[in-house]
């Protein structure tokens, strides 16, 4: 037997001025907060641990990852599938990843990315599809590419830079042909985000300079006096084409950068940041202020990877300026993990300390929106305790990925016929995907990403806005029910709502419980 009532308006706007807080009221606790991991798959650093693993072995480290992640409060995992012109998915115009395999032409026998994506929705996770545009190797020999490789197909496309040949962003039809990478994967699978990182044009090493003179004669000299502004805006030309790529293939789907952490010195810009250091705008030719500013990324993921202090990239300063500069766009902030060492040589780094700082400090700047932390082998392995740290203390209540409002403002339908039974597993609550009344309106309501499931004590306020009441993220393709098997003796009461790809959550929602108890505090 059904049992639900309509919450007024009003209990959910007091909520609103409650709900951002704790039950102890002593840690801000955002209901809305990205919380993610990178795994890195170019050499083993994170996934798979070897190459050529066997179909279970790969899969079993996998789910270790994000079960170690969820249990560490994650909401995404940012994973990279496409290292060096490769693939971790089954694709038409890529070979499959030596990473996987183990041999150049080898198959790993089942689809990466399908499976992934899988294991991450079941979770709860959201999964940002993580592509290195430019690389092709990371060494000189291109007789050990696949003949598939685009490097072995279009040798003339490429530039060798310091022992490693890259694809030359000059070149019209490298940035045609990526775009088709971008689609083939939008149109493949179910991604929530495609993500790069700050590769674009390579490091600058040894004073060496990029040799693409040959390109910029062809193609730029006539437009471009500079050959960095012709670079800059090479890159701008690719980032724009992916966006539109995107939004005309699946508009729900975002698409984030995670550039280096310093976009540009004071002393080459007066509105740069207090910062010495290589830089986007002037090393990597990467305008990302442009990106943001234009609104063709819908989040910004700077990789402030220095401590508080540093004397020529102190953190503090650059997430003060990155809050200032980051457009419409979300603004995340990618943490160093990696720089924790119990024996290290700077005791800044020996324990967790310093990324739990950073966390607190992200949470303090009302233009940041959550973390990211490179890279997942350190949460696995509890680095300095700071998987510990985030279990226990920051992330030890579930948040929603930030809502990206522009990509689509509408909601999606509510659930109906929200149940709850008692079983000997826990509580089961179960539910039906809303119907719209009528197939001719002409703002239909967006598709349900996922739902969220809420618990509280039959004698609380239900506030839906209070982060803590989070139990689970159901995605929308997933069955349609939610075994609690942590609930508390005792009676309570059960909230679903629905959310939307772009993050908008269906404010209309109706209170179950089991027959014969309680259904929450009448307001």
């Amino acid at each position: 037997m059904k049992k639900r009532r309509k919450i007024r308006r009003v209990v959910w706007l007091l909520g609103c001025l409650l709900g951002a807080w704790s039950v102890s009221g002593q840690d801000f606790v955002p209901k809305r907060e990205f919380r993610a991991a990178w795994i890195a798959t170019l050499s083993g650093i994170d996934w798979p641990s070897r190459a050529g693993l066997s179909v279970e072995q790969q899969q079993r480290e996998y789910i270790r990852i994000l079960d170690t992640l969820v249990a560490c409060g994650m909401n995404a995992v940012i994973v990279q599938v496409r290292p060096k012109a490769d693939a971790f998915y089954a694709s038409k115009t890529e070979p499959w990843s030596q990473f996987l395999t183990g041999t150049r032409d080898g198959d790993p026998g089942y689809d990466p990315l399908a499976f992934m994506l899988e294991q991450a929705h079941r979770r709860g996770l959201e999964l940002h599809v993580w592509l290195n545009p430019f690389r092709v190797t990371t060494g000189e020999d291109l007789s050990a590419l696949s003949p598939r490789s685009v490097g072995r197909r279009h040798p003339e496309w490429l530039v060798r830079y310091v022992g490693r040949w890259y694809l030359d962003p000059g070149r019209y039809e490298v940035r045609s042909y990526l775009l088709s990478v971008v689609a083939e994967i939008v149109r493949g699978y179910d991604v929530d985000a495609i993500h790069m990182d700050d590769y674009f044009y390579p490091y600058p090493q040894g004073g060496q300079p990029f040799p693409d003179g040959k390109t910029y004669q062809r193609y730029g000299a006539s437009l471009f006096d500079d050959v960095s502004q012709w670079r800059r805006d090479n890159v701008n030309r690719l980032i724009k084409g992916i966006s539109d790529t995107i939004r005309a293939l699946r508009p729900g789907v975002k698409f984030g950068i995670s550039p280096f952490g310093i976009y540009r010195n004071a002393s080459d810009d007066p509105s740069g940041s207090a910062t010495r250091g290589l830089s986007n705008y002037d090393d990597l030719y990467a305008d990302v202020v442009l990106w943001v500013r234009e609104g063709w990324i819908d989040y910004v993921l700077p990789q402030l990877y220095w401590e508080n202090g540093h004397s020529a990239a102190d953190f503090g300063e650059l997430l003060r300026w990155w809050g200032l500069h980051h457009g419409r766009s979300q603004l995340y902030i990618g943490h160093g993990v990696f720089n924790i060492s119990p024996k290290g040589k700077n005791a800044v780094w020996r324990t967790a300390g310093e990324i739990c700082r950073q966390v607190r400090m992200q949470r303090e700047n009302p233009s940041a929106a959550g973390s990211a932390f490179y890279s997942a082998r350190y949460l696995v392995g509890n680095a300095g305790g700071l998987a510990d740290s985030l279990k226990t203390r920051y992330y030890r209540h579930p948040a929603l990925v930030p809502a990206i409002p522009w990509l689509d403002p509408r909601a999606p339908l509510p659930p109906e016929r929200v149940q709850v039974e008692r079983t000997p597993q826990g509580m089961r609550v179960s539910w039906q995907a809303g119907r719209r009344e009528s197939l001719g309106e002409a703002d239909p309501p967006a598709q349900v990403r996922y739902y969220v499931v809420y618990r509280f004590s039959a004698d609380q306020m239900v506030n839906i806005n209070d982060a803590s009441h989070i139990v689970a993220r159901v995605w929308g393709d997933a069955p349609a029910e939610y075994t609690d098997a942590s609930a508390p003796p005792g009676q309570v009461v059960y909230v679903v709502t629905s959310v939307s790809a772009a993050g908008v959550e269906n404010e209309d929602f109706s209170v179950a419980a089991p027959a014969g108890d309680a259904r929450g505090r009448k307001e």
